[in-house]
């Protein structure tokens, strides 16, 4: 088997681009000034700019000695005219040579890294108002993370393939989907099997008998089941597709659930004459009514909100799929009674609005547990061994609980 070796170059040239994927093939110039034909699946790649290369040297019968790259990213040491090259290129939305000069004279060769670090040292550099400033953030901050996931995906003992298409699928929340749950790859990418998935899971710290790994090895045997000619000839229905889809908790062996009367008792229990009180029981009849995660809840913007079709239409944050759900009496009620008479009056298209200064909306680190418990404790509610917060209601869809 060929060996790994890392090669550091300047890009010269993208010979090749695939538009379906992030196959390139590239020319990238070396310290002799050698130039070297790169091949495979990475991050979009800047021309100017020093990179360090991974792969494995192979010789094509046409077009003779390549290396085909397992991963790339930049290279620590960066050359001051590949800088500036890389701030004035089209990515950079009205920052020409002369800016990137004056960006790269006043913080270095380490720029990229200063401004990742503090963005506030771009206000040192003359000619740049704040909306380049922040042009030159944003796109700095979107290739350092699709670079990081790149390099994280690999370090998962992934083929660039695999890489290329878990990104393709995931995109910036590759890393996060798969140390949450690797099974869902069975699934969703190409190429994965169980027992790729069980030892990437495995790796990750994953128990065997976590809750997550249990669903996963059911699933598969069933779908296995099934696919056997012999066993689906004997059905007048294709049983697959409904067996897709793994989705469990991190944190518990068992959903925490609750019964409808239990929820009854524990919405009952809000003062409604609070704001806060008219802030929290539309949050929790969300969560049980139509199961929504508490970061879907907080994402909630008006322009999702169909008044005449009394609609709610949401892109999940988890899953990112856009659903539209009807917007029952009670729910209707506890909304309009938290606009008019709870929400802080500010002009901000998001629904949830902190109730204190200043009124921004809830963070996706914002979390509901601790001021919703007393509603439990107050309903006389048995939370030992379970969770508490609005993630738990949604697990109850009390859908008809208020018949």
């Amino acid at each position: 088997m060929d060996e790994f070796v890392t090669v550091t170059g300047c890009l010269d040239s993208i010979i090749y681009q695939a538009n379906d994927s992030l196959y390139k093939v590239c020319k990238i110039i070396l310290d002799n000034d050698k130039s070297l034909v790169v091949v495979g699946s990475f991050p979009d790649l800047e021309k100017g700019l020093d990179y360090d290369f991974v792969g494995q040297m192979k010789t094509h019968p046409k077009y003779g000695e390549q290396l085909v790259v397992s991963m790339a990213s930049k290279s620590k040491k960066l050359s001051q005219e590949g800088l500036i090259s890389y701030l004035s290129s089209d990515k950079f939305h009205g920052i020409g040579p002369k800016l990137a000069f004056n960006i790269v004279d006043k913080l270095g060769t380490n720029c990229i890294d200063k401004i990742m670090e503090d963005p506030k040292v771009l206000e040192g550099v003359s000619g740049l108002n704040q909306t380049k400033r922040d042009t030159i953030v944003a796109v700095i901050k979107n290739n350092y993370q699709m670079e990081q996931a790149f390099i994280r995906l690999y370090s998962f003992g992934l083929t660039a393939k695999m890489v290329e298409r878990v990104y393709s699928k995931y995109e910036g929340n590759s890393i996060a989907i798969i140390e949450d749950n690797p099974y869902t790859l069975l699934y969703d990418v190409e190429g994965f099997g169980f027992k790729r998935c069980d030892n990437l899971a495995l790796n990750l710290g994953f128990k065997v008998n976590d809750i997550r790994r249990i669903k996963a090895s059911i699933l598969y045997t069933i779908r296995n089941f099934f696919s056997y000619g012999e066993f689906s000839d004997m059905l007048s229905f294709n049983p697959l597709p409904f067996l897709t889809g793994i989705h469990s908790k991190k944190h518990e062996r068992l959903p925490s659930f609750y019964t409808a009367d239990e929820v009854k008792r524990i919405l009952n229990a809000v003062d409604r004459n609070t704001q806060w009180g008219k802030t929290a029981y539309l949050m929790m009849l969300l969560a049980c009514v139509y199961g929504l995660r508490s970061s879907d809840i907080k994402a909630l913007v008006f322009s999702g909100i169909n008044w005449e079709r009394r609609t709610i239409t949401i892109l999940q944050f988890k899953t990112h799929r856009e659903v539209s759900l009807p917007i029952t009496d009670e729910v209707l009620f506890a909304l309009l009674d938290y606009i008019k008479n709870a929400r802080p009056r500010v002009n901000n298209p998001y629904v949830f609005i902190r109730l204190r200064k200043p009124h921004v909306p809830y963070s996706m680190d914002d979390h509901f547990g601790d001021k919703i418990l007393p509603y439990f404790e107050i309903a006389g509610v048995d939370t030992k061994g379970k969770h508490h917060g609005l993630h738990s209601l949604r697990h109850s869809l009390a859908t008809n609980l208020l018949e």
